[in-house]
């Protein structure tokens, strides 16, 4: 109902903008969270970045995307992402140093991963380091192994397909919260002695070493000519983690000089073969059935071809293919003389 002219109108007051005041607030809010969130991030990441400088600098002739630089710049790829590219080293194409850090600036997200994980749905919400390591290409010693942390060891291997295939328990002289696996328990020994050992008896805040030249999923068709990869996945809030930064490198020396007795490389290769042999197998049949299908079509199609012919074509067309089937039987008859 509209209000007549005369009638004066009441005053505004504060209450009369409550919902707008409510939504300022809010977004006020959720922006504050970010950025105070995003800056908590990007202070965690250059601490880390930090604190390895020395050892990146002295491991890799480039670091980031300077080879001259003095010091070591870790790159943001979103709030809660950070990433540092390295390359120039012995056995090594390069380095991808990944953190995935805790979504500070995203309270809905880390709700919700938060209670995620506390029912098995998904990773505990930790800040990470998560790095990759492309092995040079003429890498001869090829293998799939992974080390990881006894409360996911067993999800982990079931569902991935490298490991799950080619693996199975090795017997170390690790901490009791890791588990490895191996396609061969000699790999294990010579892979863990030495620095890595050391390394891994010394730190904390592991959650897996996967090393692999195959896809964690079964693939439709299998290629074994990929390069070797090292993963390593650790929890940089473990105050006894620091070390672990040296782990993907130590791994690198070790596969790369590793002098690996002959019966055990013949074994490696037996399961690569084997692989081979069983997608080669897979293929035939996928061809086979492809062939067969393409077969029953022509032949379906040429049915209903004759069917749309008239009396006389169709008393032609079968005159013809008993001439056909007559020439086929004596050709045969001829190859068993």
């Amino acid at each position: 109902m509209p209000i007549p002219a005369h009638v004066p109108l009441r005053p505004l007051v504060v209450s009369d903008f409550f919902t707008e005041i409510t939504m300022v607030c809010f977004l006020g809010f959720f922006v504050a969270v970010y950025w105070f969130g995003a800056k908590a991030n990007r202070a965690v990441a250059s601490s880390w970045a930090e604190t390895h400088n020395k050892y990146f600098l002295g491991q890799f002739s480039l670091v980031g995307d300077r080879a001259d630089s003095a010091r070591t710049t870790i790159f943001k790829d979103g709030p809660a992402d950070y990433f540092l590219y390295t390359s120039g080293r012995v056995y090594v194409q390069f380095a991808h140093w990944c953190l995935k850090l805790k979504p500070r600036n995203d309270p809905i997200s880390l709700l919700t991963s938060t209670v995620f994980s506390m029912v098995g749905m998904a990773d505990s919400v930790k800040d990470r380091a998560d790095i990759t390591v492309t092995m040079d290409s003429n890498t001869k010693n090829r293998f799939v192994f992974a080390i990881m942390d006894k409360s996911i060891a067993q999800d982990k291997h079931d569902k991935r397909y490298d490991l799950s295939k080619l693996t199975k328990l090795a017997s170390t002289k690790l901490p009791s919260n890791l588990v490895v696996y191996t396609e061969a328990q000699k790999v294990a020994e010579l892979l863990l002695a030495g620095q890595v050992g050391d390394i891994l008896r010394d730190a904390s805040g592991l959650e897996q070493v996967i090393i692999t030249y195959l896809p964690d999923y079964e693939p439709a068709r299998l290629k074994l000519d990929n390069d070797l990869t090292i993963n390593v996945i650790y929890t940089i809030e473990d105050a006894k983690s620091t070390r672990l930064v040296e782990l993907p490198m130590a791994l690198a020396d070790a596969i790369g000089s590793m002098n690996m007795p002959a019966d055990v490389r013949t074994k490696l290769q037996k399961n690569s073969e084997g692989l081979r042999k069983e997608f080669a197998k897979r293929e035939a049949e996928d061809r086979a059935e492809e062939l067969a299908k393409k077969k029953a079509d022509a032949k379906r199609a040429e049915s209903e071809r004759v069917q749309k012919m008239s009396a006389s074509e169709q008393r032609k067309y079968d005159e013809k293919e008993r001439i056909r089937e007559k020439k086929k039987e004596l050709k045969k008859r001829t190859k068993r003389a």
